[in-house]
């Protein structure tokens, strides 16, 4: 069950680094500034809630599910 966290976890930093590096690359380009805080935004939102997911199934003793 840990195992299935630990995954889950590691899965979601590295998706939300992604995103972090394509909204600055966007913020980069000045012309994308306005879709850079929209990525920013939904990129922290998600995070938000495959953490809050993670550690209410880890409270509640529930493997998390397959990627």
């Amino acid at each position: 069950m840990v195992y299935s966290h630990h995954t889950w976890m590691i899965g979601t930093l590295w998706f939300y680094a992604l995103w972090r590096v394509v909204g600055w690359i966007l913020v980069v380009t000045i012309l994308g500034i306005l879709v850079a805080w929209i990525v920013f935004g939904a990129a922290w939102l998600w995070n938000a809630y495959r953490s809050i997911k993670g550690f209410v199934d880890l409270n509640n003793n529930r493997a998390m599910p397959v990627q």
